[in-house]
């Protein structure tokens, strides 16, 4: 059998990568896992003296690909990979620089839970972080949805300014607000990236609607929501309910006070019967990077 292994740099990820056909493929793994032709375990973390290493597999049969995410990390800098393995031919290997593609995931993961949840096809969005993710949170949406107004909170206002100078690049203007309130009360989705250990929103933050997506955080000693947010929630969603008891406080104590939240692969997308209120807790799992994986070798010619 003929060995092939592919090497596919950062530069490559960022010429190919599109969010419309990432957020497409991402809601067919979904689906896909639903039908039982997808597998997605928990992240596993191997800790080191100061050192951890990240490990995240997924097979997905109609797409023809198994493989993982693995991810080296300390104190001061992290280095993500994704390598796949083709069914089709077995010889076949794609080691993928994977900072971007991890970057877009994210994004298009948040942007597809909002597809599914949120009945509006014209939104007003609100980002509470403005760093690096939230950028892939805004674009990601843009591509789905027509942004009626976009806001920014940070808690250094800088940072704020810098991230609506350069949506202004992408063509959307941002509103930076010096308070969460005057985002969260506003928007018709609030994402929120940030590494925050105490609560950042809360439901008086609110008004009587919401969808939130949570996604800065998969670490189980921090929180970007109180309690109430998810309590007073008509809907709690989560895209791995196991991974999501070890690594996130907020569906932790969700469930231990009675909560039930529901899977991703089990929204009936399109549907547009869901109530107003809802919440998406994502962390990051490895069905993600294999389908963002195969959107980026497809569209490079590298896998059919």
């Amino acid at each position: 059998m003929e060995q092939k292994t592919f090497y596919i740099t950062e530069e490559e990820v960022e010429k190919n990568l599109r969010y419309d056909h990432v957020i497409e493929c991402l809601g067919k793994a979904f689906q896909y896992l639903r039908e039982g032709k997808a597998n997605a375990p928990s992240r596993v973390r191997t800790l080191g003296n100061g050192n951890i290493l990240n490990t995240m597999p997924a097979s997905i049969d109609p797409m023809g690909l198994s493989g993982l995410k693995y991810y080296f990390a300390n104190q001061s800098k992290a280095r993500f990979i994704v390598a796949l393995f083709s069914h089709i031919d077995p010889g076949t290997t794609y080691l993928i620089e994977a900072n971007r593609l991890g970057q877009v995931r994210t994004g298009a993961l948040s942007a597809l839970a909002s597809s599914m949840l949120v009945r509006k096809k014209e939104i007003s969005i609100g980002l509470i972080g403005a760093g690096y993710q939230a950028e892939s949170q805004l674009l990601a949406h843009a591509s789905v949805f027509k942004l009626r107004e976009v806001m920014a909170y940070s808690r250094t206002e800088r940072r704020a300014k810098e991230f609506a100078g350069k949506m202004l690049e992408h063509g959307i203007e941002v509103l930076t607000e010096s308070r969460v309130s005057d985002v969260t009360a506003n928007s018709d989705i609030v994402c929120t990236v940030t590494p925050s250990s105490d609560p950042i929103i809360h439901r008086g933050d609110f008004g009587d609607s919401y969808h939130v997506n949570l996604a800065g955080s998969n670490l189980p000693w921090r929180r970007e929501a109180s309690p109430d947010v998810l309590a007073e929630s008509d809907l709690v969603v989560v895209e791995h309910l196991e991974q999501a008891m070890t690594e996130s406080r907020e569906i932790k104590e969700y469930v231990q006070h009675g909560g039930k939240p529901v899977e991703l692969k089990d929204i009936n997308a399109g549907s547009g019967n869901y109530p107003g209120k809802t919440v998406f807790k994502s962390m990051g799992n490895g069905i993600e990077d294999v389908a963002a994986g195969y959107s980026l070798l497809t569209a490079m010619g590298l896998h059919r």
